[in-house]
């Protein structure tokens, strides 16, 4: 071979082995530089130093069936029998929240007007004649619906509950199908009603699903209103609030109620005083099937005795408190920190488990946000906002360049 031919072989060496350099240097660069940083690793920190409360001592009655929830609707506690049980009149107030939710109000508004035909004369004479309590009507009056809401819950009246229900729903049998459908939606599952008044026994539910129906009918724009300023004034009738129990304990009486089948029912709103570090609540309490009303004046004067110091606000969180640590591949630390507090009333049992989710790429500044935390707490998730206690600083082309392991491992991970 000439010398020609060696020189020039060699340059064609020379040049293949520079592309080649230049090509793994473009490979090399293109998975170390380019890629996504490597996600962070969080660590949840212990964030508690008590890790379980005892029951509220709340002195629920041993008889019938009582229950507590909180005003984030979470179970407190229960007492007595935990099986379903007629409820009598409490099944006004599912009548009342499904006729909302079919028929809806704004607070304060009189509604459409209903007219009283033969129909509901003859229902309440019947149900006067049995001994139920009814209130009278008119044949060719007016009512509106507010007017008919109120009778049906304040004046826990059998008669418009019934007219009530036929003109919300066209028949009791249609109604009975609406409030099944609302029960469902509404969570309460150990609650049947078969008509609109209570008064048939076969209607029942538990203590539980009662005081989590107070809370939602406590909490109801509607009934609220109708709650907090009485009967309205109607040229229909005139009457005094029936479930306006016991004031003077400083409850608000929301449902109150007697049948053979049921015993002495009441449903009603605790409120619960400001404590330091945490703002005024309310507790909602079903105390059923006591066996007189001085059993169930006892029972009332025993829990709202004890609720004030047996339901005590727990900050299970603390706005500010560190709930984890992150930690990045290049060797950067931050806490993440809650950007809220959360306060449980009447919290029992172990403190709720804390889950973490976070992922953090490359550079965040201080104060930036940073996932979450979700404590499982009375079977609801809890979700705090987390952020970050100091920056996270990018680690540069250096480290991407010294460090292809962890940068390659970047891709395969999000593939």
């Amino acid at each position: 071979m000439s010398g020609y031919g060696r020189e020039r072989r060699s340059r064609g060496f020379v040049v293949g082995a520079v592309c080649l350099v230049l090509l793994v240097v473009v490979v090399y660069g293109a998975l170390t530089l380019v890629p996504p940083l490597p996600a962070a690793t969080v660590t949840p920190l212990a964030y508690a130093k008590t890790t379980s409360f005892p029951p509220p001592q709340l002195g629920l009655p041993a008889d019938g069936a009582s229950a507590v929830v909180a005003a984030d609707g979470s179970l407190v506690a229960t007492a007595g029998s935990a099986d379903s049980r007629p409820i009598a009149g409490a099944a006004k107030l599912v009548l009342a929240l499904a006729t909302l939710s079919a028929k809806p109000l704004q607070a304060g508004d009189a509604g459409p007007p209903i007219p009283i035909g033969q129909a509901d004369v003859d229902a309440a004479a019947s149900l006067s004649a049995s001994g139920a309590r009814t209130l009278p009507v008119v044949l060719g009056s007016t009512w509106s619906e507010r007017e008919m809401l109120a009778a049906a819950v304040l004046g826990a009246s059998n008669n418009i509950a019934e007219s009530l229900a036929r003109w919300a729903f066209g028949s009791e049998q249609a109604y009975v199908s609406a409030a099944t459908a609302w029960l469902s939606h509404a969570g309460l599952a150990h609650t049947t009603v078969v008509d609109s008044t209570g008064l048939d026994p076969k209607g029942v539910s538990t203590a539980t699903d009662l005081a989590t129906l107070a809370r939602l009918a406590a909490t109801d724009p509607v009934l609220a209103d109708l709650y907090a300023n009485g009967p309205p004034s109607s040229a229909n009738a005139t009457y005094d609030s029936y479930v306006a129990y016991r004031p003077s304990t400083g409850i608000q009486g929301l449902s109150r109620s007697y049948t053979d089948a049921a015993g002495v029912c009441l449903l009603f709103a605790l409120p619960l005083p400001a404590t330091e570090g945490s703002a005024a609540s309310t507790a909602y309490v079903a105390i059923a099937g006591m066996p007189t009303y001085a059993a169930l004046s006892s029972a009332l004067d025993a829990v709202v005795a004890a609720a004030p110091h047996a339901i005590a606000p727990v900050t299970v969180v603390a706005k500010g408190q560190r709930l984890a640590r992150l930690e990045t591949a290049w060797g950067a630390s931050v806490g993440l920190r809650a950007t809220r507090d959360v306060v449980v009333w009447g919290l029992s049992g172990d403190m709720p488990p804390v889950r973490i989710r976070s992922s953090v790429h490359g550079f965040v500044p201080s104060g930036d946000d940073a996932g979450d935390a979700v404590l499982r707490i009375r079977g609801h998730d809890e979700t705090v906002g987390l952020v970050t206690d100091g920056p996270v600083r990018d680690p540069g082309l250096a480290w991407r360049l010294l460090h292809p392991v962890d940068m390659i491992g970047s891709i395969t991970r999000s593939l």
